[in-house]
């Protein structure tokens, strides 16, 4: 008998312990489906600054939820550790056409930013993926930056020929037609070239 009441005394002690923890940890919703001018949200990515300020990237698909179409890439910041988020912001709107696959990374390594310069690289398509594939349209790859925490951002900058190769690159017999940046995210080496 002593064991079962010290069987089930430890029971409710877990079961009180894991009540509390799930109380610190409760979720938000940042970017949802049918919410600020989007039908879905597809392809995350987060990354904390040096100040401690987070910014959230995503794709904020006009029409639906299909890979390809009406895509732009939409961020959200927070100041307080993700506690509140700011409204929603368009960093990429390629019109009707698709710009996805947001891969953010932080250069810590340039000393002209000692704060750390944001890079994120994204891709666009005129048609999708298995059409690029079958040899019809093109995905090309981009990026922009920001040198004040996400304040601001560059203009796009194409970076397809340095980076893929299709028919339009000093290779177009490599022709890889189709690719994504990640989706997710970039990283950065220490040190080393690739």
């Amino acid at each position: 008998m002593r064991i079962l009441i010290y069987s089930f005394f430890f029971f409710i002690c877990i079961l009180q312990l894991f009540s509390q923890k799930h109380s610190e940890f409760s979720g938000q919703i940042l970017f949802e489906n049918g919410q600020e001018d989007y039908a879905c949200y597809r392809i995350p990515a987060i990354v904390q600054l040096k100040n401690g300020k987070i910014l959230s990237f995503v794709e904020g698909r006009v029409n639906g939820c299909d890979d390809f179409g009406d895509v732009d890439i939409v961020m959200k910041h927070s100041d307080d550790g993700g506690l509140n988020w700011s409204k929603q912001k368009i960093l990429i709107n390629n019109r009707s056409s698709q710009a996805g696959n947001p891969a953010p990374v932080v250069d810590y390594h340039d000393p002209l930013f000692p704060s750390g310069r944001i890079f994120l690289f994204f891709n666009t398509g005129t048609q999708s993926e298995q059409d690029v594939r079958n040899g019809n349209g093109d995905r090309g790859v981009w990026l922009i930056t920001s040198e004040d925490f996400g304040s601001n951002w560059s203009p796009p900058k194409e970076i397809t020929r340095q980076v893929h190769f299709n028919k339009h690159s000093p290779h177009p017999e490599k022709d890889w037609r189709t690719h994504a940046n990640t989706p997710g995210h970039s990283i950065q080496f220490n040190e080393g070239n690739i």
